[in-house]
């Protein structure tokens, strides 16, 4: 029995992403993620140029830390897909 109750949960799995939508769709609007975005890049440039100013840092090791500010990904709020899933209505 109990195997079977962790089968049939398991394949419940896909609830997580309903209740993330319906919280999106209620909390979290586009305005909210694009100024979100909006606030990440700005960081992210305000370090590039940190890096790029620095003094104190070796040639080398400021290329690699631009590289891996270049292989950050932000995620912020709900994930692209839910966003746009719950702001694409069926008739509008």
């Amino acid at each position: 029995m109990q195997i079977y109750c962790l089968g049939t949960v398991s394949d419940l799995s896909f609830l997580g992403w309903i209740f993330g939508r319906w919280y999106a769709e209620e909390y979290y609007p586009d305005e909210s993620a694009d100024m979100a975005e909006e606030i990440a890049a700005n960081l992210k440039a305000a370090y590039v140029n940190i890096v790029n100013e620095s003094g104190w840092m070796e040639a080398q090791v400021a290329a690699v830390a631009l590289e891996k500010m270049e292989k950050m990904d932000f995620q912020i709020g709900a994930p692209f897909d839910v966003r746009v899933q719950v702001n694409t209505k069926p008739g509008a």
